[in-house]
């Protein structure tokens, strides 16, 4: 597929032979996601850590559906509501 753009300003550092790099969205949904690495992935299944107090912590399985841009959708978020997750840095589910 071939795509022609413009740019809404012209920017004088810009050259010939230059070119510009987009994303094209397609398609759009809303979706709950965690940061891909909150997702653990064992034997051809996925998981979520939720913390259940100090220390301890109780593993779940999630079904899980596209990877984008470093958050990995889950497609049973009722079944984590209100549940504290395990991520790398600061994260509201």
């Amino acid at each position: 597929m071939e795509v022609h753009g413009h740019f809404d300003h012209y920017d004088k550092a810009l050259l010939p032979g230059m070119f510009m790099s987009a994303e094209i969205e397609t398609n759009a949904a809303t979706v709950y996601a965690l940061p891909e690495d909150a997702v653990v992935r064992f034997d051809n299944k996925e998981y979520v850590f939720i913390a259940k107090g100090r220390n301890q912590f109780e593993i779940r399985e999630v079904q899980t559906g596209i990877t984008e841009l470093g958050y990995t959708a889950i497609l049973s978020p009722a079944d984590l509501a209100q549940q504290l997750l395990v991520v790398k840095g600061p994260t509201v589910f």
